[in-house]
């Protein structure tokens, strides 16, 4: 398998493929294009093998996502926020939550929980300390 293209436009192209444009469509939009050239240049591109396959990874790992209930990577997910903050028109509360969101997501935050109630210590381990540390001898001239 490829991984990811170093062409950049033709990666995004295979992502726009994965998310269900058409192939025309898809063209049009990353390369610019109109009219029937965008529908020949596509096809075209989606012939060569590392296309099709690049698409194929992009949708098995969109087909992963969903199937755990993630829908956005860890890099989405903190693209958004800095997004967010480094948008002029946010407001400052919106803006402060992005920042708490990034830094939960990159761990650099975590929430503290309170707990209430017994702690089960049945399965500690109990370690038998010599008689020596349990009563220790006065040192001479410190009593």
């Amino acid at each position: 398998m490829p991984g990811r293209l170093t062409n950049v436009r033709q990666e995004a192209f295979c992502h726009e493929i994965a998310k269900g444009l058409s192939q025309a469509a898809a063209y049009r939009k990353i390369f610019k294009t109109k009219g029937l050239a965008a529908e020949s240049c596509a096809s075209r591109l989606m012939a060569t093998d590392k296309v099709r396959q690049r698409v194929q990874e992009i949708r098995a790992a969109f087909q992963r996502r969903e199937e755990a209930g993630t829908f956005l990577t860890m890099a989405e997910k903190r693209g958004y926020c800095a997004k967010k903050v480094r948008d002029p028109n946010t407001k400052i509360s919106d803006a402060l939550k992005a920042i708490e969101l990034d830094s939960k997501i990159s761990g650099e935050l975590v929430d503290k929980i309170e707990h209430s109630g017994g702690i089960d210590r049945s399965d500690t381990l109990t370690i038998e300390l010599p008689a020596i540390m349990l009563n220790p001898r006065p040192i001479k001239g410190k009593a």
